[in-house]
């Protein structure tokens, strides 16, 4: 049943290392190529280690000084030297730990000839328990996303949810939700610049606590950040979502940052330790929907506004990494999209696996990769094989021995023109290869039998393979190519 299938639902340079409780835990000893150890009087200063608790550490340190020789720094984890950077950087991010392994960190300076000019201290780290979350059955989890037109509040949604798990119960025994997704409008949350209100948020996610619901968290900005903002000084950019024009926030712009930081920390005080919630997805750079979708480059060139992959870039790992380390103990989702093309230019592919790759590295055994375009309107394995362009997908296939992917539904069931089929959609999430949650439109809730009936439809499906589905719904004239 149901019941069973629940859990939910840098450095300039990113770089994989690994060690074991086997690995000699001895960088930098003075036995790597090329003369001594440095000694006390030649220590690379102040090595750090910051704690992502996750598989991946950042290491930061003070460089030696630009008259010493040095022209490169040497990264080992044990003994095993595992990146050689310049000597202008003086951070890296090392992922892909064991679980449960001791790790010893050590950085070596040295000249052009190899010789060690001096050795930092040793820092050492006990990596998480974390585990790869890998072949996890599927979720149920009922979703509250709010579209431009759609203006149901979040009071107005703990009602929706209450009527409708009356009546899930009423017609099966069960209130057959898992989990659920709440997505927090910023605007309904810090509506005037001196006015805060949590009543909404508290209540829902109380009757899920009531009711053994899981929650997943998500704030809103965007098109919902509250106009007061733009007094304050933030900047913004105008741009057209839905065929609506509207006035959104730079999601680089430093007031923006700051005051949308203040309010993810008053989110982490009250939620981050909630057993209550189990994820949060990572947002503010987006500026529509949770997905990664992002105004035309055109956009921003024709109003002025400097743009570039590097800026987009490193504004993505603010937000990634800021969510990371308030919500230490929960899973991250990060909802890929296409983003930032137009003007003759585009970033899509290259920014989305770069934002992609850092997330994973970086918090591996917490970081979950989705979408929110699955569908069963035919079969989207051929498609990406054959090289189609439907990126998210693909980035996650690409991704899925290093994180689990969850998906919502395009549109509910009710809607097969672009819904598709309930087989179709399953054989999909087999292509796919490791799914942790589907999400579904919270209208779903409103039919008493539909989780019951898509639970016995994944039933018959689920001990076979996607090869072995996809003849079987051939046999059965079910397939959709």
């Amino acid at each position: 049943m149901i019941k069973k299938l629940f859990p939910f639902i840098a450095c300039a340079l990113l770089l994989t290392g690994g060690c074991g409780p086997g690995k000699n835990p001895d960088p930098g000893s003075g036995q790597e190529q090329g003369g001594g150890d440095g000694g006390d009087q030649n220590v690379v200063t102040a090595l750090t280690l910051h704690d992502n608790n996750s598989t991946a550490v950042d290491l930061e340190w003070t460089p030696f000084g630009t008259d010493s020789g040095a022209s490169q720094y040497v990264v080992y984890v044990g003994g095993t030297a595992v990146k050689t950077l310049p000597d202008t950087t003086t951070t890296c991010l090392v992922g892909d730990l064991v679980p449960n392994a001791t790790c010893n960190f050590k950085v070596v300076a040295k000249n052009a000839q190899g010789d060690n000019v001096a050795v930092s201290n040793t820092v050492t780290y006990k990596v998480p328990d974390v585990h790869f979350k890998k072949n996890v059955q599927v979720a149920y989890i009922g979703n509250f996303s709010k579209t431009v037109t759609q203006t149901m509040t979040l009071e107005g949604n703990l009602k929706f949810m209450q009527d409708n798990i009356a009546r899930n119960k009423a017609a099966t025994g069960d209130i057959q939700i898992r989990g659920l997704s709440i997505t927090i409008p910023w605007n309904e949350l810090h509506p005037a610049e001196n006015t805060y209100d949590w009543k909404g948020l508290d209540d829902l996610v109380k009757f899920c606590g009531d009711n053994g619901i899981k929650c997943q968290l998500s704030l809103y900005a965007g098109m919902y950040s509250p106009d007061w903002i733009y007094a304050a000084g933030v900047k913004g950019i105008n741009v057209t979502a839905s065929s609506e024009a509207m006035y959104v926030p730079i999601p680089w712009d430093q007031k923006y940052m700051e005051l949308l930081t203040n309010d993810i920390e008053l989110l982490a005080e009250k939620y981050a330790d909630d057993p209550r919630v189990q994820q949060v997805q990572v947002t503010g750079h987006t500026y529509g929907t949770l997905e990664m979708h992002a105004p035309d480059i055109s956009d921003y060139t024709s109003q002025g506004i400097a743009i570039s992959p590097q800026i987009i870039l490193d504004n993505w790992k603010y937000w990634v990494d800021l969510w990371g380390k308030l919500f230490p103990a929960k899973d991250l989702v990060l909802v890929l999209s296409q983003m930032y093309s137009g003007g003759g230019n585009s970033y899509n592919s290259d920014l989305s696996r770069a934002v992609t790759d850092y997330f994973v590295t970086k918090y591996q055994g917490r970081a979950i990769l989705s979408t929110h375009q699955l569908h069963g309107k035919w079969d989207i394995g051929p498609r990406l094989e054959a090289g189609g362009d439907n990126d998210p997908f693909r980035i996650c296939k690409e991704y899925s021995d290093r994180a689990p992917n969850g998906h919502e539904m395009v549109a509910s069931f009710s809607n097969p023109d672009r819904q598709g089929t309930m087989e179709m959609t399953i054989l999909n999430l087999k292509y796919m290869g490791n799914p942790y949650f589907m999400q579904f439109w919270k209208n779903e809730t409103t039919q008493g039998t539909f989780f019951g009936d898509m639970q016995q439809m994944y039933d018959k499906y689920k001990n076979m393979s996607y090869q072995q589905m996809k003849a079987s719904l051939i046999a059965e004239g079910k397939y959709l190519p």
